[in-house]
């Protein structure tokens, strides 16, 4: 992260306004800040994706879990390890909870979609950016100019509650995939559950 690289990311003021760089300290919170917020994404999706293993063992061999979760962790691309899955559920056939495979492929849908967010977190460039109002703090964000694809999907984004958001998402796929490999496991302990309300997108702009 560098002051003097962020200084270039946003626009020039019109007029002889002075803007106020960061100090050394409030360079160092926008970024721990940022890569808390950013920790948090990769540590519920990271916690999703063991979620998504287990429903593989319910799904397909529950008497072979440490051969398939073996194979499951041997695949280095979770979009793979997903893909997997989806094909393991449309060949499964429940017929005590015939239901389960439309809840699978819902949560395998949000998972896939929410992969593209996750992505756009972890890897686009960041830099701190320096905004034209003094009063406003200096806050980590897209380095939109990079002309990085990632960075362009960010651009204007609050990058603190865009992450927020995507964590949270994370979690509450995780709830329903250990709710929904309770009810394949035990159908007869365990309720088929309702699919949940995921958070709305967050609005707003950095700077």
């Amino acid at each position: 992260m560098s002051i003097h690289e962020a200084e270039n990311i946003m626009p020039k003021p019109e007029g002889p306004r002075t803007i106020r760089l960061p100090t050394n300290e409030e360079a160092r919170l926008a970024f721990e800040e940022y890569t808390t917020a950013l920790g948090k994404v990769v540590y519920a999706w990271n916690y999703l994706h063991e979620k998504l293993a287990l429903l593989l063992v319910a799904v397909t061999d529950i008497d072979h879990r440490d051969v398939l979760l073996i194979k499951w962790h041997k695949l280095r691309d979770d979009g793979k390890q997903r893909r997997i899955l989806t094909d393991a559920v449309k060949e499964a056939n429940w017929t005590n909870i015939p239901t389960a495979k439309e809840h699978l492929l819902w949560l395998l849908d949000r998972t896939n979609s929410l992969a593209e967010d996750r992505n756009d977190a972890v890897h686009a460039p960041t830099s701190l950016l320096i905004g034209s109002d003094p009063d406003k703090d200096h806050v980590m964000g897209a380095a939109f100019l990079s002309s990085h694809p990632r960075a362009k999907r960010l651009e204007g984004k609050v990058l603190l509650a865009e992450f927020a958001w995507c964590e949270r998402c994370a979690e509450d796929l995780s709830v329903f995939a250990k709710q929904l490999e309770a009810a394949i496991r035990s159908p007869q302990h365990y309720p088929l559950p309702e699919r949940p309300v995921l958070p709305s997108r967050p609005e707003g702009e950095s700077g």
